[in-house]
């Protein structure tokens, strides 16, 4: 039971980590984007 819960957390921490640098790419994608059109 203890492992379990312990590979749940695993996972959601993955999950979170997955997610933000989606979020990071995204901006970084975006302000690139973004500069190309300035330019």
């Amino acid at each position: 039971m203890h492992n379990e819960v312990k590979s749940i957390c695993g996972y959601i921490c993955l999950a979170k980590n997955i997610l933000f640098h989606i979020k990071l790419i995204g901006v970084y994608l975006r302000n690139n984007y973004q500069n190309k059109i300035n330019l």
